[in-house]
C-alpha cells in the first residue's frame, strides 16, 4: 500500500512546479519539435542508415540541448529507432525482415530432412510438422573478411558463428552470394576458403563486387575457388547460381547463353546482386551492376544503361521459366518483393553476416543475419531470416 508520506517525500515529482505562461509554451513547443524530429528520422531513414548511431546520438543531444534538455536520453532513443527500423520493416511494406511461410509454387520434394527450426534466433513461427520439410539449405552473404584487423577482424568470428548456427540446425549445405572478402585479395579469399572447408559443410560461393577489387576482375576469385557460376541439384530441386557481381559491367554473352539453357527445369536462381528492386525504399535503384549513388561521369551513365538493358533481358528469361524465387545478396539488408509482371515470382535479398559496412556498424542498417531456405511437401517454400547473435 502506498503511504501519504511516501508521496510527499518524493521531491523529484510531487513538488516540481508546473510550467506556466512562457514556460508552458516552451514545453509544448519542445515536445512538438522532438516529435517531428523523431518522425523525420524514421521517414528519412534511407539517408541515415550508414550513420554511426553513437555520432547520431551526439548530434541529436546537441540539438535538444538548445531547448533545455541537457544530457537528454532522447538522442539515444532516436538512435535506437534508426537501428531498429531495419529490423521491423517500417520503411516499406515490401521490405520484410520477418519471414512468412509463403506459398512459393509447386516444388516436388523427395527425401525428408530433419532439423531444429524452433530456435529463438529465428523470427519465423514454428512449423507445425517438421516432417513436412523436404529440403533445407543456408544462404548467406557479405562477410567482408580482410587482413585489416582494426575494422574487419571480428568478421572471422561472425562467420564462425554462422557455421555453428547452421550445424545446430542440422543443415549441411551453405550457398554464399558474394562479398566473402572486403577487397578480394588472395590472402583474404584463401582465408575464407579455409574457414569454409574447416566447417565441414557442403558449400558453393559466387563473388560479390568486393571480391573483384584487388584483381580488378574475377582472376583472384577463380584462382581460389576455380569457378564463379554453378548449376546443381539437391533432393530433386535445381539451383542456378549466376555471378553478376561486376558493377557497370555486362555479363558475357557466352555466360548468358549458359544461363538461359540452365533455366530449363530450374527452381531457384541465386545471384550476387538483385535484379528486381521495384518497391524497395532504400535500394530501388540498386540492381545488377548499379550502385547506391547515381554516377555523374557520362561514360559510367552509358554503361549503367547498358547493364539495365541486360538486367531486363535476364528478368525476361527468368519470367519465362518455372523459377519461383530469385535470391541475391549485396544490399546488407534482407527484403522481399513480389514481381509485378509475374506475381508467382518472388525476389529476395539476404542480410549481411559481417559486422561492418565500411567503417560503420552493420547494426546501423540491420542486425546481422542469414537466411534458411525451406521447401515443404505441400509445394510451398519459405526463406527464413535467422539472426546471428
Amino acid at each position: 500500500m502506498t503511504k501519504i508520506s511516501d508521496i510527499t517525500n518524493d521531491t523529484s515529482s510531487a513538488r516540481r512546479p508546473r510550467p506556466t505562461g512562457l514556460g508552458f509554451i516552451r514545453a509544448v513547443f519542445s515536445v512538438i519539435v522532438i516529435s517531428i524530429f523523431i518522425l523525420a528520422l524514421v521517414f528519412f531513414v534511407k539517408q541515415a542508415t550508414l550513420v554511426d548511431t553513437s555520432n547520431l546520438n551526439t548530434l541529436i543531444n546537441t540539438v535538444f540541448s538548445q531547448f533545455g534538455y541537457e544530457n537528454s536520453r532522447i538522442g539515444k532513443v532516436a538512435g535506437d529507432i534508426i537501428e531498429r527500423v531495419g529490423d521491423v520493416g517500417l520503411e516499406n511494406e515490401h521490405e520484410l525482415n520477418i519471414n512468412s511461410n509463403d506459398n512459393g509454387g509447386n516444388l516436388p520434394g523427395t527425401n525428408d530432412i530433419p532439423g531444429d527450426i524452433t530456435s529463438a534466433s529465428t523470427s519465423r513461427k514454428e512449423v507445425s510438422n517438421i516432417d513436412n520439410i523436404v529440403l533445407r539449405v543456408a544462404i548467406a552473404s557479405d562477410v567482408h573478411l580482410s587482413k585489416s584487423e582494426s575494422i574487419y577482424g571480428p568478421n572471422k568470428g561472425y562467420l564462425a558463428s554462422l557455421f555453428d548456427i547452421i550445424k545446430t540446425k542440422n543443415i549441411d549445405t551453405l550457398l554464399f552470394l558474394g562479398d566473402l572478402t572486403n577487397y578480394g585479395d588472395l590472402e583474404s579469399l584463401q582465408l575464407g576458403k579455409e574457414m569454409l572447408q574447416d566447417a565441414g559443410l557442403k558449400y558453393k560461393v559466387i563473388p560479390g563486387d568486393r571480391d573483384l577489387a584487388a584483381s580488378v576482375g574475377i582472376a583472384n576469385f577463380t584462382n581460389v575457388f576455380n569457378s564463379h557460376n554453378y548449376v546443381f541439384e539437391s533432393d530433386g530441386y535445381k539451383f542456378v547460381m549466376l555471378d553478376n557481381s561486376a558493377n557497370y559491367t555486362l555479363i558475357p554473352q557466352e555466360t548468358l547463353d549458359w544461363f538461359d539453357k540452365q533455366l530449363n527445369g530450374a527452381d531457384f536462381v541465386l545471384l550476387s546482386q538483385p535484379l528486381y528492386t521495384e518497391g524497395l525504399t532504400m535500394f530501388s535503384n540498386v540492381y545488377m551492376g548499379s550502385t547506391l549513388s547515381s554516377p555523374e561521369d557520362t561514360n559510367l551513365i552509358a554503361k549503367q544503361e547498358e547493364v539495365k538493358t541486360q538486367r531486363n533481358l535476364i528478368l525476361s528469361l527468368i519470367r519465362a521459366s518455372e523459377v519461383k524465387a530469385v535470391i541475391a545478396g549485396d544490399h546488407h539488408k534482407s527484403s522481399k518483393v513480389i514481381d509485378k509482371i509475374k506475381p508467382s515470382l518472388t525476389h529476395f535479398v539476404v542480410g549481411a553476416v559481417g559486422g561492418n559496412v565500411n567503417e560503420y556498424s552493420q547494426k546501423s542498417l540491420q542486425s546481422q543475419r542469414f537466411s534458411i531456405l525451406e521447401v515443404y511437401k505441400d509445394g510451398s517454400f519459405a526463406l527464413i531470416d535467422t539472426l546471428i547473435n
